[in-house]
């Protein structure tokens, strides 16, 4: 019984784990929304079969590193995030 009541009344952490989920969804979603108009300006369709692609890199980013984290960066952002936004229902943020 005690741990069925440490699991159902104290533990802190099952309580906010959906929270938690929560603001990390949004940060990675707030990261995406940031980096969007960045990939808009940079993507440069090529055509072909299959079709190609390359990036206009910032001036700033003159290294081969460089170049090659902005590229696998920008094609992080090509794609949405893997989860849709959701939020958790209210009565999971009110305590504690």
């Amino acid at each position: 019984m005690e741990d069925f009541y440490e699991r159902f009344h104290t533990d802190i952490f099952n309580y906010h784990g959906s929270t938690i989920a929560e603001f990390l969804n949004e940060i990675r979603w707030g990261i995406h929304e940031y980096l969007l108009p960045e990939f808009r300006r940079s993507y440069s369709p090529r055509g072909g079969d299959p079709p190609r692609y390359e990036y206009l890199y910032p001036d700033d980013v003159s290294t081969e590193l460089g170049k090659a984290l902005y590229w696998d960066l920008m094609n992080r952002i090509r794609g949405r995030p893997c989860l849709e936004r959701f939020q958790v229902t209210r009565y999971l943020k009110q305590r504690y």
